[in-house]
């Protein structure tokens, strides 16, 4: 991405640097993602792709107070997180599921630490959405005026009066420092040739992305690192450093999906949740692809969010919940690409994957 067309060069609180990116990635952008999520900037070192709102949160994201019982979730993006959010957030508050708070707002009960770049003013709002993101919002916060203004799910991400889930896809170099010694990370990861195509179907679905290129096209975008949160490699390099701190737990989507109970044992323990068995088998329940695809609020979305044919045509948000179904839809030469691209970026590191 050299030759860029104006650098800005202003410095961030987390130290990266922010960049325009070069007219020939923009005009791809712009001719692919015809969404307004496309104005987006470069923070280096790594050129880190944000969307430009971000830059009116970053420093309240990087000195957010983290708090000794907090759980944050942290993936790239597609890896399963609405998954493991829900996973993590029944574990540790809704085991016997007799709780009323989980049918409140997933990005309510369980805070999207940086979802305030996405607001943007072409936006649109109907009941479905205002449900799906704002229910029992009350709850949560001592004082609802405390939302007015800017930055409103950040708002309640502060204020929570209880012990927090909070979900970010933000790498471990735009957050304190500190964040590990001060509470518990969960994090997950995906084989990438599953991940690529569950994001071009997100990208397609959103009408805020509204992706309108071909397969060819998208698997470019991707092993480009030119997708929301990339590159890939150095978010999920950053997180294999930190594998053996004691306040990290790492899995993938294909372990969790192969033995989901073992996994869910592994993560108790690393929770302190103490869960029965009666307990697990609850969760087991309540987070099952086939719950989660009939209930989840996010699959309540309309047209004012997504893309209808094509979610009529290939699934809504919460899809198809498998591994290796790349295997029947990436082409020899898309194949070869993302290989070169996968040795690179994560086997020459020492990181493998499942692909089934």
């Amino acid at each position: 991405m050299g030759n860029n067309i104006s650098e800005v060069c202003t410095k961030i609180a987390s130290g990266h640097t922010v960049h325009e990116v070069d007219c020939a990635t923009k005009e791809k952008i712009d001719k692919l993602l015809p969404g307004p999520w496309a104005d987006v900037v470069l923070l280096r070192p790594h050129n880190w792709v944000v969307l430009r709102r971000f830059l009116k949160i970053h420093e309240k994201v990087y000195n957010f107070q983290f708090r000794p019982d907090d759980v944050v979730v942290m993936t790239y993006p597609k890896c399963g997180t609405t998954w493991i959010q829900e996973i993590v957030w029944n574990m540790r508050n809704n085991p016997d599921l007799d709780n009323p708070d989980a049918d409140d707002a997933l990005f309510v009960r369980s805070p999207y630490l940086e979802i305030d770049m996405f607001s943007v003013p072409e936006m649109a709002f109907d009941i479905a959405s205002i449900v799906a993101f704002t229910k029992g919002i009350q709850k949560y916060v001592w004082n609802l005026f405390h939302l007015l203004g800017s930055s409103p799910m950040f708002k309640v991400a502060e204020a929570h009066r209880k012990p927090r889930t909070i979900k970010t896809h933000l790498p471990f170099s735009m957050l304190p420092k500190n964040l590990l010694d001060t509470c518990k990370v969960v994090y997950m990861s995906r084989n990438p040739k599953d991940n690529v195509l569950s994001a071009q179907h997100h990208y397609k679905l959103h009408k805020m992305n509204n992706f309108v290129g071909t397969q060819d096209e998208f698997v470019d975008l991707y092993v480009e690192d030119l997708l929301l949160y990339s590159p890939y490699g150095q978010h999920l390099r950053e997180a294999w450093s930190r594998r053996h701190h004691p306040n990290f737990f790492m899995t993938t989507f294909e372990e969790l999906k192969a033995d989901t109970r073992q996994q869910l044992t592994k993560l108790d323990a690393f929770l302190g949740t103490g869960l029965t068995d009666k307990q697990f088998d609850n969760i087991l329940q309540i987070t099952s692809f086939r719950t989660m695809q009939e209930m989840h609020q996010l699959q309540k979305l309309n047209e004012t969010a997504y893309n209808m044919d094509v979610g009529n045509k290939e699934g809504l948000f919460i899809r198809q919940g498998k591994a290796g179904t790349w295997r029947d839809k990436i082409t020899p030469e898309q194949n070869a690409k993302l290989d070169l691209w996968i040795r690179k970026n994560f086997t020459d590191h020492g990181i493998d994957f499942k692909y089934d």
